[in-house]
């Protein structure tokens, strides 16, 4: 996995977690709709991952399978 040459020097910034009722509404996974597309939710896992290729970034077939 590539780690950058120095870390970066910014604090990060203040966050919230949602309330329940917040994320119980939230759009991100709810159904999607697109023409004939339908989709259960709206989030899903790249396969453009560093262990799912070979060192020349090629789909192997443990993935396909």
């Amino acid at each position: 996995m590539r780690h950058p040459p120095q870390r970066i020097r910014h604090a990060p910034l203040a966050a919230r977690w949602p309330a329940a009722a917040e994320a119980a509404g939230s759009r991100l996974f709810s159904p999607l709709d697109a023409g004939r597309l339908q989709l259960a939710d709206r989030t899903w896992v790249p396969a453009m991952v560093p262990w799912r290729a070979t060192e020349d970034g090629v789909v192997t077939p443990q993935v396909l399978g």
